[in-house]
């Protein structure tokens, strides 16, 4: 199964040949568990490998001791990754993260579900109402003419809907910008305040932009009360890097010849653009009760896949990425997270029938929890 859509659609496609690079890493080797996640892969540098095998030492504890005491924010991370290595940086984005008790609480009870799963043991999605909810899915880039790509999320509302739950896709359009796919959005949440179901938003790639814009400029100070929860799956919300880079002159040329084959145009790119993301995310506002959950893919240089191995490093120099957008863009500050250790934007994993349902049982909870 595949969650993430937009990473192998053409237009990353065309992205990636105008900026893409080949890069050479050196590569230590690690077997150890982080975040109650098995690594077993290769990282860049003897510190990153050192770091993630929590062996520590006075290096690890110096530049710990410093950044610590700053946000976990994208230029922090880009001077980290400078200062020691990308995968470094990696291991201290996911280390960060679980060092907050809410998001440690949601990396294990997500984990306990995978684990009672994989046991054919019931969690918490399987005693849920079904009729007390509708899972709506916001689709990314090329969802209807690159469906091999997972842009529809089709398995995975097939999953839901085995377990009895019903589900419905928003047809923001495939090519749309980010405004036009939250008007659709928006629209459809209205209608549905009709309905006696609360709604999970489930979104992935360039949809979760179109769910925050939504939610958080074009619906804001609306009733959303049936709207109860949204996961984000590798949300690009501000925008990427990849962006900026095809844009500028003389890969905006080869990006605008491109686009024109395949259907897309400059506009595209602009509204994805870093800046563009930026300005959309200030001052969003968000329902006090919604419940929000990030499903983030943190790769090492040793698991990034070919599809986005040339886009990730590209975008490395920005700091640690998925290989579409760069790791702290993902986050809203209300979020919860969970983190796929080794995945990148693909999110390629034999397993993610079962991550779906572990993902979905963690929102409903969140949810439940939020009402009592």
């Amino acid at each position: 199964m595949n969650l993430s859509p937009t990473a192998a659609t053409r237009f990353f496609v065309a992205l990636l040949l105008v900026a893409g690079c080949s890069a050479t890493t050196h590569r230590y080797p690690v077997d150890t568990e982080l975040g109650f996640t098995s690594v077993r892969t290769t990282v860049d540098s003897d510190l990153a490998a050192r770091y993630l095998l929590d062996s520590g030492g006075p290096r690890i504890a110096a530049l710990r001791s410093r950044y610590d005491a700053q946000i976990l924010g994208n230029d922090e991370l880009r001077a980290l990754a400078e200062e020691s290595s990308p995968d470094f940086a990696a291991v201290y984005f996911v280390r960060r993260i679980l060092d907050a008790p809410r998001h440690l609480d949601s990396q294990e009870r997500f984990t306990d579900s995978l684990r009672l799963l994989r046991d054919a043991q019931p969690i918490r999605i399987d005693r849920a109402d079904r009729d007390a909810y509708t899972f709506a899915f916001v689709p990314g880039l090329f969802y209807e003419r690159r469906p091999e790509n997972g842009a529809a999320m089709a398995r995975t509302r097939a999953v839901l809907r085995e377990r009895g739950f019903k589900t419905f896709l928003v047809p923001t359009g495939e090519l749309s910008t980010v405004e036009e796919g939250a008007r659709v959005l928006a629209d459809y949440l209205i209608e549905a305040r009709d309905t006696k179901r609360k709604i999970i938003l489930t979104s992935a790639s360039k949809g979760g932009a179109d769910v925050a814009h939504a939610l958080g400029h074009l619906l804001a100070g609306t009733d959303l009360s049936h709207v109860c929860g949204w996961v984000s799956i590798g949300g690009v919300l501000r925008g990427t890097p990849l962006a900026d880079v095809g844009l500028t002159f003389p890969s905006s040329w080869f990006l605008a010849l491109t686009g024109w084959a395949h259907g897309t145009s400059l506009g595209l790119a602009r509204d994805l653009s870093t800046a563009e993301g930026a300005r959309r995310s200030a001052g969003y506002t968000f329902p006090a009760h919604l419940q929000v959950l990030h499903f983030v893919g943190v790769p090492f240089s040793g698991t990034v896949s070919d599809s986005v191995r040339g886009n990730y490093n590209t975008m490395v120099r920005y700091g640690p990425n998925d290989g579409v957008t760069l790791l702290p863009d993902q986050l809203l500050p209300q979020g919860h997270v969970v983190l796929a250790l080794g995945s990148d934007h693909r999110f390629q994993d034999s397993g993610m029938d079962l991550k779906t349902l572990a993902l979905a049982s963690l929102i409903v909870e969140l949810v439940e929890a939020a009402d009592r």
